[in-house]
């Protein structure tokens, strides 16, 4: 972040009535830029801000990124849940600069859990228990937000899915129509939608959860299905441990917290139908495969189940 736009967030800080008294470079660990390199995903730039408002500090972070906007809405929809400080540690919302894709939040310190991951991976013994202990936590934290916002049922917009992509072959397509052809609906809770290891933060035993920028009201069941798959992704990086018995973890830990039963039918519906969308969205182009592949599983499923 170059000084002009340093010296611009900190106008917009001021005019909040926050003094800055110190900025200083963002900078990630080695082994989170390990885990970004592993994970292909791109850099992103950031300043601390050290601040103070009637004598109380804080430090924040503010990110140049293109999904500025929609992570300063999402900070400010998950923080207007009335259950979010009983159920998890969120950063607050403090500015945008939209020209400049800039939204400043608060600084959450701590290991993120891709971080944890990737120094386990290269030690001779790696702590597994202490992992498993995390990751279970983080289920637990995801159940308790699903089961505190769920919010009734709703029809999923049939408008952003397609039936005839290039990469599903036509009795594929057929099969996923006759699963989608009742008239169904998902159970509504309020998600993260990007619950990935570099999003997850950990700190003398507390877990704070970043990147809401995908985050609001649709199916639980999304959350799961989008872990799995970034789990899995990231499973073949690892010598020393089994990512995708980790998730397992997370998952029976979530099933075995959520206020609601979990229904396995609609578990596996909900995944053709968040297949079917990614495949659909052109956005998608190098994940497109990893979709196809959850399509054809959730229907083995039911063709198993018949």
């Amino acid at each position: 972040m170059d000084e002009k736009l340093i010296e611009k967030v900190k106008g917009g800080l001021e005019e909040k009535g926050m003094e800055v008294l110190d900025t200083k470079k963002f900078r990630r660990s080695f082994l989170y830029e390990v885990s970004r390199f592993l994970r292909g995903s791109s850099n992103t730039l950031g300043t601390v801000f050290s601040t103070v408002k009637k004598g109380e500090r804080k430090d924040l972070l503010a990110i140049q990124k293109e999904s500025a906007k929609k992570e300063s809405k999402g900070l400010e929809s998950v923080n207007d849940l009335d259950c979010i400080e009983e159920t998890m540690e969120v950063p607050k919302f403090y500015l945008l600069l939209e020209e400049e894709d800039v939204v400043v939040m608060d600084l959450m310190d701590g290991s993120a859990l891709v971080e944890i991951l990737v120094s386990n991976n290269l030690i001779l013994l790696p702590r597994k228990k202490k992992i498993v202990e995390i990751v279970k936590n983080c289920g637990q934290a995801l159940a308790r937000l699903h089961s505190k916002t769920e919010r009734g049922r709703f029809s999923p917009d049939m408008d952003k899915i397609s039936f005839e992509a290039e990469l599903i072959p036509k009795e594929i397509a057929k099969k996923s129509r006759e699963m989608l052809s009742e008239d169904f609906r998902f159970r509504e809770t309020f998600i993260h939608s990007h619950l990935a290891p570099g999003n997850v933060i950990h700190k003398n035993g507390k877990l704070k959860f970043i990147d809401w920028a995908g985050s609001g009201f649709s199916s639980p069941y999304f959350d799961l299905h989008r872990s799995r798959e970034i789990f899995k992704k990231m499973d073949k990086h690892f010598f020393r441990l089994d990512l995708m018995n980790l998730w397992r973890n997370f998952f029976d830990e979530y099933k075995s917290e959520i206020s609601f039963e979990f229904d396995e039918e609609e578990y596996h519906r909900s995944r053709i139908y968040l297949s079917l969308r990614k495949i659909t969205n052109e956005d998608e182009k190098g994940k497109k495969e990893v979709y196809v592949n959850m399509l054809k599983s959730s229907l083995r499923w039911f063709a198993e189940k018949r």
